[in-house]
This record gives C-alpha cells, structure tokens and sequence, in this order.
C-alpha cells in the first residue's frame, strides 16, 4: 500500500500487516482462497492521529468500482470521517470511480482534535494519503487499549450500513473506546479451524462471534461452532468470549431457533467446564422488539436503525467485560 510518511503519528488499527490494508495475514489466507478477495475488503481498519488543522483532504485509491446493488456507495467505498468521535463527513468516489479526493473542514471544538478515519466496508484501498498543512500532525494518540475482535457474516462486515462508522462494529468501537478487528467474511464465515488458529495469535481483548448465516445448515454449525471456541479456549483460557446467534429471525423462524440452541449448547458446555468467561447473546433480541420491520434492508442485513439496535444489546455486556 501506499501511505504518507506520517512520522509514527498516525496509528492504524485493524489491519494484520503494516505494510497492507488486509486483515488476515497472507499466509493464513493462503489455506482458505475463497477469503483472499474478502480479506482486502477493508471493513474495520481505522486511522487516528491528532492535528490543529482546520481542514484535511483525503486522497485514496480503491481497488474496484462499487457495485452492490442493497449498499450505498458511501458505505461499500467510502471513508467516514469523526472530530473527536462525532461523524463530520463521508468522503467517498463518484460514480464508476475508483478514488477519492476530497477536502474536509474539521471545525473541531479544541485547539487540537483527534481524528478517526473508519476505512471502506466493502472495498480494497491500495493508497491512503492525508495532506495537512506542514506541522499540523501532533503527538501520537495513545494507543494502549486491545482490540475486541468479531468473527461472522456480512452482517459483521457491515452489510448493509449507509456509511462505514453506522457498522455495529464501528458503532461498539467508538462506544467503548476500544478498537474493532473486523474478521466479517460476507457468505463465507464458517467456522474454519485456520481462522480460530489465528484468532489464538492475536492480543486481543475480547472476542465476539457469530457466523449462524453462514454455517450453511445447522449440522455444519453444529459440527463446527464448539471446536472453534474450543480452539481459542485451548490458546487463550482467560479470554472473554461473547457468543451470539443470528439478529433477526422471522424469515427462518425454524432455523433461528434450532441455530440458537447450537450456539447456547456450546455456552453452556463452556460453562459446566467451569468456564467463567463466556457470554450468550440470543441473536433474536438484537432487534428489540418493537418496529423490527425496520432494522433490515432485506429481511437479512441490518440498516443503519438495525445497527444501532445490536450495538446498544452488545454494549452492556462488552461494558462490563471491559470495565469501561
């Protein structure tokens, strides 16, 4: 990838490489193929620096023209821009482009702002440059906090907010105050071993996981769902490990409650093991219960209000997880 200098001041999380936008290494994508062009995709890597700017233009380069017919564009290839963690701007191609170029007035409230930058929900960037004026980029933010790391669906990878920061995710990241490692595999998150090898590798401080949609049937979930957490327990036995079901139900209401039973077999089994740091999230409640009409785009994917429905469930527990 290409990026500015940046002088160690700009701290970028949620990528496995400092020298590419990806998030798993090569290497373990190399055993699963089917990832490799999901895992340019470069949905919760963030950029955070501090700067007495009052504007900033963003120029990048992306890997293809957005084409999904249920995202926006602003979503699928836009950067969303925050001044001390409330949305200023989306930057974001025109139409059949493949880069960005655009020009942001902070209006920050201090003398001096921190910036996050949440990076593209369905797309590759092969170049990122922030250009401000000479002297303007500070002291580098602290940088001390683990990421909670999330395992699942398109539904973790973001399909389908309006904007890249409307993720639940995104959402949980700035609520927080931790950063997010996005592991979302849209249609192809199934529980592979190799993914729950690499998870076991990473300093993390949470783990959250659910990739029902993608299990195929609920005999491969089942035959998947507690040697994966069985897998991380093994490398990591004081990791808090959140486990969730499917948000949304009523097209599959059979299947929702047959996966749900799978998910909290494994809870439960975790737990007569002595396990004490596990969690159990029932995917039907993430909707709340009124209006739930209107948390999808397609009965599937969350939009922006779904979104914000499954990150206020997860909050509380997270929170106190976290000690936030």
């Amino acid at each position: 990838m290409e990026t500015n200098a940046f002088d160690g001041k700009v701290v970028i999380t949620g990528c496995a490489s400092q020298e590419e936008f990806i998030r798993m290494p090569l290497a373990v994508v190399s055993e699963l193929e089917r990832l490799a062009e999901l895992n340019t995709n470069t949905s919760g890597i963030r950029a955070r620096f501090e700067t007495d700017s009052r504007t900033m233009t963003l120029r990048a380069g992306l890997g293809k023209v957005s084409e999904h017919m249920h995202m926006p564009v602003s979503a699928a290839s836009g950067f969303d821009i925050y001044v001390n963690n409330i949305f200023r701007a989306n930057a974001r191609p025109q139409f059949n482009r493949t880069s960005v170029d655009e020009t942001i007035d902070i209006h920050g409230s201090s003398k001096t702002n921190i910036i996050d930058i949440y990076f593209p929900l369905y797309n590759s960037v092969s170049s990122f440059f922030i250009d401000l004026p000479k002297g303007a980029l500070k002291r580098r933010p602290i940088d001390d906090k683990k990421p909670v790391l999330f395992y699942g669906s398109s539904i973790t990878q973001g399909a389908c907010a309006s904007r890249p920061g409307n993720s639940y995710v995104n959402m949980l990241s700035q609520m927080l105050g931790h950063p997010a490692h996005n592991l979302g595999f849209s249609g192809n998150a199934r529980g592979d071993l190799r993914v729950a090898e690499y998870i076991s590798t990473l300093d993390i401080s949470t783990f959250v996981y659910d990739y029902d949609h993608n299990a195929g049937d609920t005999e491969w979930l089942a035959a998947t769902h507690g040697p994966f957490f069985r897998k991380i327990r093994a490398a990591k036995p004081n990791l808090p490990v959140v486990m969730m079901s499917r948000p949304g139900y009523e097209r599959w209401i059979d299947t929702a409650r047959q996966n749900t039973a799978v998910v909290m077999t494994t809870y439960l089994d975790a737990l007569k093991a002595g396990d004490g740091n596990v969690y159990f999230v029932d995917g039907r409640t993430l909707f709340g219960s009124e209006w739930r009409d209107r948390c999808s785009v397609d009965g599937t994917h969350p939009n922006d209000i779904g979104f914000l429905r499954m990150a206020e469930t997860l909050y509380p527990y997270l929170k106190e997880i976290l000690e936030v």
